[in-house]
């Protein structure tokens, strides 16, 4: 298995740009990626992730180069969680989430901070009804939310 057969599942011609945002973490860059590299973590840092996802059907796959997340949600959770996490190296992931899609890159800007630049997509469907906007919010503020904690 190679990245390309992981994100070749992705079907990227369904989504639009929406908008980018970023911000900075008080973290080396390194320490961020090694956070992204497991999910033993969540339970303990991430509480409202924790929350909606299965860690009973959370998979991580190594793969020279590249590291994919499987996540499974807590049935009837109503969480946007459920999809895919690619991260390649050294400090690029794409975030897959059914109707959402985020590209992020890990930008050191110094020792001891990180800027998390992200790019965020979403289906060509989705967003047209004022439900559909809440959502697309929804996932933008957890975003945020999940990479703070």
């Amino acid at each position: 298995d190679d990245a390309s057969s992981c994100s070749s599942d992705i079907p990227l011609e369904e989504f639009e740009f929406h908008s980018k945002r970023s911000h900075v973490l008080n973290c080396n860059w390194k320490l961020y990626v090694e956070n992204y590299l497991e999910g033993y973590h969540i339970p303990a840092v991430h509480p409202g992730l924790n929350k909606e996802v299965d860690m009973s059907q959370y998979f991580v796959k190594v793969f020279p180069g590249f590291v994919e997340h499987v996540a499974a949600t807590i049935p009837d959770s109503g969480s946007a969680y459920e999809g895919v996490w690619l991260w390649h190296a050294p400090a690029m992931a794409i975030n897959w989430y059914g109707d959402g899609l985020s590209l992020e890159r890990i930008v050191p800007t110094s020792p001891t901070t990180t800027e998390i630049r992200y790019e965020y997509l979403f289906r060509k469907s989705s967003g047209s009804d004022p439900a559909d906007k809440a959502a697309q919010q929804h996932a933008l503020d957890t975003s945020r939310e999940v990479t703070n904690e």
